[in-house]
């Protein structure tokens, strides 16, 4: 009786070996997967980064500019 309920599971997978290929290949999938996920957020770091120094030079020019009006304020 057992044996009468795995029969059409093992007949189905007779028929569709394809599909049980096609996890076995998985594995391949995922890390394709995390490398490309690797590089999205290594770019959207850079983005960041770049944005930050960007940030970070108007600040500097801003501060010497305010320097610059101070000085000049002293010295009258």
């Amino acid at each position: 009786m057992i044996s009468r309920a795995f029969q059409p599971i093992q007949r189905s997978a007779a028929r569709f070996p394809q599909a049980m290929r096609s996890y076995a290949t998985g594995d391949k999938f995922s890390k394709k997967e995390q490398g490309e996920e690797a590089v999205y957020v290594k770019q959207q770091e850079q983005a960041k980064l770049r944005e930050l120094r960007e940030k970070a030079e108007k600040q500097k020019k801003d501060l010497a500019d305010t320097q610059k009006e101070i000085d000049d304020a002293e010295k009258k």
